[in-house]
Order: structure tokens, then sequence, then C-alpha cells
């Protein structure tokens, strides 16, 4: 962003009479082209399927989630319809996400007061779909209890949570 913002200062101090060319695009960072060692690049679907709206790309991930003091029975109440719906699947890639997934809370408060939750994925299985709408969908066939169930999410967190990737780390590296 920081070269975008020169490179219009640099044209807006070059004379009106002078014709300026167009900017070549910029190339992608390196960061965003190479991956983390330990990572995989997720392939893009095809059309007219949508890349996950919230997938990892390590085998170990955690989510963090904010939820207001005043709304935990809410989310805990969220949270059995989380874990039924896991206990209860037949989709096999839901199986396999089931058998990584930890839910914890946090035993110190976090920023506003909020009791934070972690969601622990050991291990997480790579580019799929970590969204709880669908799997609840799933695993709810009364498109009203899910509306409801959701909404118990919804009111109780602050934002949608902060989705974490890891890799291992080897010492003297």
């Amino acid at each position: 962003m920081a070269w975008g913002m020169l490179t219009v200062a640099l044209v807006a101090q070059q004379p009106a009479t002078q014709q300026t060319q167009p900017a070549a695009p910029q190339a992608a960072s390196p960061a965003a082209v190479v991956p983390v060692p330990g990572t995989v690049t997720c392939p893009a679907p095809p059309p007219p399927a949508k890349p996950p709206e919230r997938s990892f790309n390590a085998t170990m991930g955690m989510m963090l989630v904010p939820v207001l003091s005043t709304k935990v029975a809410d989310f805990d109440k969220f949270l059995d319809y989380v874990r039924d719906a896991l206990a209860k699947t037949t989709d096999q890639t839901v199986l396999r996400q089931a058998k990584g997934w930890k839910f914890f809370r946090l035993a110190d408060l976090g920023p506003n007061l909020d009791v934070i939750y972690a969601f622990v994925l050991d291990p997480a299985v790579p580019c799929v779909d970590y969204a709880l709408g669908p799997i609840l969908n799933a695993a709810i066939p009364d498109e009203a209890k899910v509306l409801e169930v959701m909404n118990l999410y919804r009111n109780s967190v602050r934002n949608g949570g902060t989705l974490m990737n890891f890799v291992p780390v080897t010492p003297g590296k």
C-alpha cells in the first residue's frame, strides 16, 4: 500500500503538461506467492462453487471467539448444538474435522471483559470449510431451529472469531 501511495504522490508532483503512463500492475509480494513451510495452498473450487468461508491451510489450527460476558449461557447452549452435530454427522469430511476438534474456555478474561473460547483443531483438515452454519444445517432438519441456534451465536459473540494456522517450529531453525 505504501508503494501505491508513493506512486500516486509522484504522479501528482509531475507537471500537468507531461503525459504519464499508467503504472504497471505490482507483482504480488513474495510472502503472498510462497506458502509458509508446513502449510498448503488450497485450490480454488471449480465454478459455481465458492471457496470455504473458514478454512485452515495447516494441519493444526485454532479459532478464538470473544463472547460477551452477559451471553456466555447462550454461547454454551450454541456449543451444545455444535457438539451434537459433530457427534451425529455421517458426512465423512465433518467426521474427519470432528476427530481433532476440541473446545476450550480461557481461564482469563479477554479485551472488553469478554470470555474467550478457543476451538483447537489438532489435527485440522486443510482446505475444508469449518463454518458452523453448514455443519448445523446438515444436522438440524428444521430451518427455523437452525436460525434460532445461529442467533444464539450471532447475539453472543463480539465478532466472528479469529482463525489461526499453526506450523511446527524446528529448534535451531
